[in-house]
């Protein structure tokens, strides 16, 4: 049987989300998931991996080329090369908790500050309601949907901001009563025995230590997808960790009896009465600032659209590099790349979206005034290697909804040069210009493209063989299957029963990568 017909070499550029992410990780997890689906679809498949460090002058890139072969037909191979564009070090330290509440604050307000905007584009997203004949039903449904999805998004952090007050409330008499019982026995103690004492609450200090990390690592054995690289030092570290947590427990009861406190019985209950609950305080605030800093800071800070805001250059510092980083790998005569896919996750696909319509927009604009234009990073010929966009567990329907740069309801020039500017595969505002709706330059053939002297493209497109791959989670709160926008193929994952853990179950989900194989690589 003769050789499957296959692109001879492709590139992944893969783009992360919100969170800490630490270099590559995101570049291990698509190598695993793509060497296991190659395993499990072709039995005895000969799967190799080699890196390659990539000099950029000031820095130093390191890519993975993963090669597989079908044993079955030796001609029938793979060859993929994995890129990272990391983005994470952008947005650090560019927002504090106050800003991000305020944040999350003008956000909740969006859907009933910009309503009647908001509207008239649900409205042509969804054309079928207004088919029905039923525009009231739809409307109200929009309505309630719109803003029970707000609601969802933003009750939880404001709950747990309250619970974090409530406990401080419940805590501090708790504290202060613990305080007033064990003063009196601990300064004779501390003067009598002040070593032992010490050496107590080292002790205790160890042992609960050595506790939270012996929880950190069954966490991290529940959640692993695949064999761990370090199995007899992980077993071998897990049970010297039981043994001196034990330990550490024995000395601190051993030193407590030796310097005359009274750890037992109803004064270690009371004792742990007032420690644990300030401990959640402690733990509850660790949260909070993880969330609203760690997470939610990435989204207030990239989905900025007002230019006079702050953090607007750490949104367009992204956006630049990130169309660098694509531009390589297009223009990459060297490793004679034959199709380029760019996938991103959560955020990340927001940031591939934007990228992908900025390297339109650079390529397609014209020249200024004085003949001057920068020249642009890639030719009009380089994007017909760009064959897909792949997005999981994105939210770019929301990021439109909520932060898109809003119009006045009057300003018809405004808008349409906003949607001129960031127009690729974006589906109808439903607005109604008038007399002042613009006249655009009629497209080329299919193919084809304007010659010296003829007007530029007015709405850019990518090769007919591009193709958009959505995957995406009904049990994902952030993900969605992307009706503002005009997608190839949607692939809904369900990730059962755990509503809004399913956003990370992409990385290790076989059907995940099987999809992307079939998109792309068949």
């Amino acid at each position: 049987m003769p050789a499957r017909s296959r692109p001879a070499r492709t590139a992944i550029l893969v783009i992360h989300g919100i969170g800490e992410q630490n270099p590559y990780e995101t570049l291990d997890s698509f190598a695993r998931g793509l060497v296991q689906y190659f395993a499990s679809s072709w039995a005895g498949a000969k799967v190799s991996l080699e890196p390659e460090r990539i000099n950029h002058g000031d820095w130093t890139e390191a890519a993975v080329h993963v090669d597989a072969v079908n044993p079955a037909d030796p001609r029938d191979a793979l060859h993929l090369s994995l890129f990272e564009f990391y983005w994470a070090p952008y947005t650090e330290g560019k927002v504090t908790y106050r800003g991000v509440l305020s944040w999350l604050a003008r956000s909740a307000l969006t859907p009933l500050r910009y309503w009647s905007d908001n509207l008239a584009t649900l409205l042509a997203a969804r054309a079928e309601p207004r088919k029905e004949g039923k525009p009231a039903a739809a409307v109200a449904w929009l309505f309630i949907r719109e803003v029970l999805r707000a609601v969802g998004v933003y009750v939880p952090v404001l709950g747990l901001v309250a619970l974090i007050a409530w406990l401080i409330t419940q805590v501090a008499p708790q504290v202060r009563q613990l305080g007033t019982t064990l003063a009196p026995t601990l300064a004779p103690a501390l003067a009598q025995h002040p070593w032992p004492l010490a050496g107590c609450a080292a002790s205790l200090i160890l042992a609960l230590t050595l506790a939270w990390f012996i929880v950190q690592e069954v966490v991290g054995w529940l959640r692993r997808t695949s064999p761990s690289i370090e199995p007899r030092a992980d077993l071998l570290w897990f049970a010297s960790a039981i043994l001196l947590c034990l330990v550490f427990v024995a000395a601190t009861i051993a030193l407590a009896a030796a310097s005359e406190l009274p750890l037992q019985g109803a004064a270690l209950l009371k004792l742990l009465m007032g420690v644990v609950p300030a401990l959640a305080v402690v733990w509850s605030a660790w949260l909070l600032r993880r969330i609203l800093v760690g997470y939610l800071g990435d989204i207030a800070v990239y989905v900025t659209a007002d230019a006079k805001a702050a953090s607007y250059a750490a949104r367009t510092a992204i956006l630049d590099q990130s169309t660098i980083a694509l531009a390589r790998l297009l223009c990459d005569d060297r490793r004679g790349f034959d199709q380029v896919i760019v996938a991103g996750h959560s955020l990340g696909s927001v940031i591939a979206y934007d990228t992908i319509n900025e390297l339109l927009s650079r390529v397609w604009a014209a020249g200024d005034q004085l003949g001057r234009g920068v020249e642009p990073l890639v030719q009009r010929d380089d994007l017909t290697r760009l064959r897909g966009l792949v997005t999981f567990g994105s939210p770019l329907d929301k990021i439109y909804y909520l932060f898109r740069e809003h119009v006045g309801s009057d300003q018809a020039v405004r808008a349409q040069i906003l949607s001129f500017l960031h127009s690729y595969r974006r589906g109808r505002s439903g607005r109604d210009y008038g007399s002042f709706k613009f006249t655009y330059p009629p497209d080329p053939k299919p193919g084809g493209q304007p010659k010296r002297g003829e007007e530029p493209l007015a709405f850019p497109q990518l090769d007919h063989r591009f193709k958009w791959l959505n995957v995406w989670s009904p049990m994902d709160p952030v993900s969605g299957p992307l009706h503002f926008y005009e997608v190839d193929e949607r692939c809904r994952r369900w990730y059962v029963p755990w509503w809004g853990v399913a956003h990370m179950r992409y990385w290790s989900d076989k059907a995940f990568y099987a999809a992307i194989a079939e998109a792309f690589l068949v």
